[in-house]
């Protein structure tokens, strides 16, 4: 093992990446210091700081020759965002079998999903599990029709950190996330969707009032939520999230339940899906990611570009960039499989 590590480390050498030593740690540090700095304020969507960063990495494109990709022969990929607004009169009523009935409001057992089309529904409750249809990997909770009905399900997804998992094993997945879930139950003709926590992986918020207030603050947030508008666009039917407390009210007495068999927890910080490269696995485009570590100050207002290691940053550049050019030269393309 250690001759072949060796060798592979002398082949590199003797095919240098072009221009590898021009990565030199003054410049990473000057181009961290300003995007990471005070000034951009954390470059939040829809900012001016935001856009000051764009121009920044679209002027270095510029400069190196890249040949932009996108139409117009521009760097930028345009997408439109929408946010969502609280609208009034928002309410949850339930008519159990002996004709009792339980008038709910908004904020306190349950909350419309950001996702939600606005509008009014009606029909008998049906649970559908995860709610998930994912034809390619021949998964479908729906073994019933749903047609005119509201269908309960669960967030998340079936063993989301079990290796054997049929989705992506140790992350979420893709098939689980609360649009496409929607999206299915619909198509289905289902004429709403209540979603509640996994209760048994993803015991959540102990105070549901709080989590709906964090969903939907009393006072404007300062940091707007935004939701790709090509995915709410195509949602037309109410979502809605209900407690924990409800939801097992609704399925009492039909032999169902909301708990579910405990699986492996081995990556609780789901590292892969919060990467950058996530988009393009989810795919079927292979991607590598280098990661070094996670460290205290991680995603924290303590992770300054101060305390960063310049020289260390130097050479993990000079890898990635010597790595990056022996693929693109390489006589095959990586396979993902």
């Amino acid at each position: 093992m250690l001759k072949t590590l060796f060798v592979a480390a002398a082949v590199a050498a003797a095919t240098l990446a072009p221009q590898n030593d021009s990565i030199r740690q003054d410049d990473l540090r000057a181009d961290l210091f300003f995007l990471a700095g005070d000034s951009l304020r954390g470059r939040l969507t829809d900012t001016e700081e935001n856009g000051a960063a764009a121009d920044f990495i679209r002027s270095r494109f510029e400069r190196m020759g890249l040949k932009p990709a996108a139409p117009n022969n521009s760097y930028f990929q345009g997408y439109n965002l929408m946010t969502a607004t609280l609208g009034d009169g928002n309410a949850l009523d339930i008519i159990v079998a002996d004709g009792a009935s339980r008038h709910l409001r908004s904020g306190q057992d349950f909350y419309p999903q950001r996702i939600s089309a606005s509008g009014r529904a009606t029909g008998d409750v049906v649970f559908a599990g995860f709610g998930i249809t994912a034809p390619r990997l021949q998964y479908d909770d729906y073994n019933g029709d749903v047609r005119g009905r509201i269908v309960l399900a669960l967030d998340h997804e079936p063993g989301e950190r079990d290796p054997n998992s049929p989705f992506d094993g140790v992350v979420t997945s893709e098939w689980s996330t609360l649009w496409r879930g929607v999206l299915a139950a619909q198509q289905k003709g289902a004429r709403a969707v209540l979603f509640v926590s996994d209760v048994h992986n993803h015991p959540g918020a102990a105070n549901f009032e709080a989590a709906a207030r964090n969903v939907w603050p009393e006072m404007p947030a300062r940091i707007l939520i935004y939701t790709l508008a090509a995915w709410a666009d195509r949602i037309h039917i109410p979502v809605a999230q209900i407690s924990p407390a409800l939801a097992a009210s609704l399925v009492a007495g039909t032999g169902k339940s909301l708990e579910l068999k405990k699986r492996y927890d081995n990556n609780a910080s789901q590292l892969v899906r919060r990467s950058d490269q996530w988009p393009f696995l989810q795919s079927g485009v292979p991607a590598l990611g280098f990661m070094t570590g996670l460290h205290p100050d991680y995603h924290t207002q303590y992770d300054r570009p101060e305390k960063i290691n310049y020289a260390k940053l130097e050479e993990i550049a000079r890898l990635i960039h010597q790595a990056s050019w022996e693929i693109a030269n390489a006589d095959s393309r990586p396979n993902s499989r």
